[in-house]
């Protein structure tokens, strides 16, 4: 009878779940107009905050930022059901992987402290180390009287520069990683079910374990093509920003020019470490995919064959 009572009083009712679902979106649409918002400004005042090479950083990730979370808003529950059942294939075929937790591990580290170096620095480089020349030089569309407005409009734009330059950057970031990691752990599913298959073929009569075995590629295939649906845009989206800045970051150096900060100047060879390191891993585990698929299709090529003059005999 207590057990009863008791769930009775700590289970929501009916009004204050409505009144949590209500403040979650109401959150949600302001979050969206704010992120709108500093898109905007951010387009319209780049140029005359920092260096054509650098705004054109800033307005890639920017860009990208805004339609990757677009996508991955409008994809989400397609997303959300490919992630769950990688990982519960993962964990059947490969249930003491370490590999996987250790690479999310060192990503989510390398993760955080590029964030911790790039936020900071750039509320320095904007509050602190430029913020008088950008009191003189920022023009603004409409008159605002010097003082303490002026101070405050100009802040705004600060701080929305940042909020869109940020918010861009770590999607694009987040989307690189997951596909990395989802990459990796299709790559490792394919190579286990391969294994398996390779060992049966060694050990076993084949029509002891074709019918079962044709399912479970059927299965992989089946999984392969959701993945690549469900990815295949994100996956473009975020090669496009990686391969633009990588090569504005270069023509930047070929031609040498200088910001005039070394704090700009760090940030930029920060970022193209950052941006080589994704495309890398992003490049490398979306291979594997490619590699293991061209191994198990010859292992079915075997069981093709075997098939073949077994029926012949």
């Amino acid at each position: 009878m207590v057990s009863f009572i008791t769930a009775i009083t700590i289970s929501p009712t009916h009004e204050s779940l409505s009144n949590r679902i209500g403040s979650a979106k109401f959150w949600q649409i302001l979050t969206r107009i704010f992120r709108s918002t500093a898109f905007v400004i951010s387009l319209y005042f780049l140029h005359q905050l920092v260096p054509f090479y650098a705004a054109s950083c800033f307005y890639s990730t920017d860009i990208c930022g805004l339609i990757l979370q677009v996508v991955l808003n409008s994809k989400r529950r397609e997303i959300s059901n490919t992630l769950n059942m990688l990982s519960r294939v993962l964990h059947v075929s490969n249930p003491r992987c370490r590999i996987v937790k250790k690479y999310i591990t060192r990503n989510l580290i390398l993760f955080l402290i590029s964030m911790s170096a790039c936020i900071p620095s750039l509320i320095y480089f904007s509050f602190v180390q430029e913020w008088q020349t950008y009191k003189k030089s920022v023009q603004f569309p409409f008159h605002v009287p010097p003082g303490r407005l002026h101070d405050a409009c100009l802040g705004f734009v600060m701080i929305s520069l940042i909020y869109s330059g940020a918010s861009g950057g770590l999607t694009c970031a987040l989307v690189s990683m997951l596909c990395s990691i989802i990459y990796l752990i299709l790559s490792m599913i394919i190579a286990s079910y391969r294994t398996s298959l390779k060992h049966k073929l060694k050990t076993q009569e084949l029509s002891a374990f074709i019918f079962n075995e044709t399912k479970n590629l059927k299965f992989v295939v089946t999984l392969v093509e959701s993945v690549d649906r469900a990815w295949n845009l994100c996956a473009f989206l975020q090669y496009c920003e990686l391969t633009s800045m990588i090569f504005i970051i270069v023509s930047t150096a070929i031609f040498r020019i200088s910001f005039g900060s070394g704090l700009v100047n760090t940030f930029m060879v920060f970022n193209f470490l950052n941006v080589l390191y994704l495309f890398y891993s992003v490049t490398m585990n979306g291979s594997s995919v490619k590699r293991e698929g061209e191994k198990l299709k010859k292992i079915g090529l075997e069981c093709s064959v075997q098939a073949f003059f077994s029926d012949a005999e």
